[in-house]
């Protein structure tokens, strides 16, 4: 959840938060679609990094590579 008093530094309005969502596909005859989101995460000491989320709904865990951890 955002801080309302937060500075928005990517040209919103304050207190609204944008969303994009797109979708990847494969050429030929069977099309697949995958969403994928762009986030900020945050670590503990208040790093924070712009990621990509795969969005799997029928998942019954969340992961995050390591790499992505580590910075964080």
């Amino acid at each position: 959840m955002r801080n309302p008093n937060e500075k928005v530094e990517d040209g919103s309005e304050e207190g609204t938060t944008p969303v994009g969502i797109h979708l990847s596909s494969t050429e030929g005859q069977t099309a697949i679609r995958l969403p994928v989101v762009r986030a900020m995460a945050h670590g503990e000491k208040g790093k924070k990094k712009l990621i990509n989320c795969f969005l799997d709904t029928g998942s019954e865990r969340s992961l995050i590579r390591s790499d992505v951890a580590d910075e964080l």
